[in-house]
């Protein structure tokens, strides 16, 4: 497979990865999935699609079965390859590790369920291989017992990964124009002097 087409220096072709975006087992007893999260997964998920970007959904092989549902407005399209995961991280995944092995160029923009593990675990291992790694801030989601204490959790996160990954919310990734200096393992916002 190959992405768009590298049309300026240090610009990256991206990858859009998408981390359990099933409806819990839960859900069906009256928990609701997070609104604002799922609205944030799909202005990312469509906007993706629109500059075509590469998009995969990886799930957890244990935790999901493969008759899962997705969440409504998150379902995949016919294109876009579904990986199962045996462990925390998507590169667990033979399939999804072959796919970045052949990708090597590809800033990985990372949204999805669970925050402090599968998201952070990707990333992480993503950073690992020598790939740029961004995280969208709010199109990522905890289970109803990490949201225990979610805001210490975040700050946690934030303080182990930030060296290593980009954090940005919704609304910076959209943000037309954004350039990237890329650094080792990442990508950083580039600050220009106005003309």
């Amino acid at each position: 497979m190959s992405g768009p087409a590298i049309t300026a220096l240090g610009a990256r072709p991206r990858l859009l990865v998408c981390l359990d975006l099933v409806t819990p087992p839960a859900a069906s007893d009256g928990e609701a999935v997070d609104n604002a999260f799922v609205r944030n997964c799909r202005r990312v998920l469509e906007h993706a699609r629109d500059r075509g970007w590469l998009v995969v959904h990886v799930h957890d092989a244990k935790a999901f079965p493969t008759s899962a549902r997705c969440i409504e407005g998150l379902e995949l399209l016919p294109s876009e390859p579904l990986f199962h995961r045996l462990g925390v991280s998507a590169f667990s995944s033979p399939e999804f590790r072959a796919l970045a092995r052949a990708n090597p160029q590809a800033e990985l923009v990372i949204v999805g369920a669970s925050l402090d593990s599968a998201c952070l675990a990707t990333a992480l291992a993503a950073f690992d291989r020598g790939m740029a790694v961004t995280l969208v801030s709010d199109a990522v989601s905890v289970s109803p017992k990490e949201r225990e204490g979610l805001e210490g959790l975040e700050l946690i996160v934030r303080a182990l990964a930030e060296p290593f990954v980009r954090f940005v919310g919704v609304d910076g990734l959209l943000e037309r124009g954004r350039k990237f200096v890329v650094i080792e393992g990442g990508a950083a916002p580039q600050r220009r002097a106005a003309p």
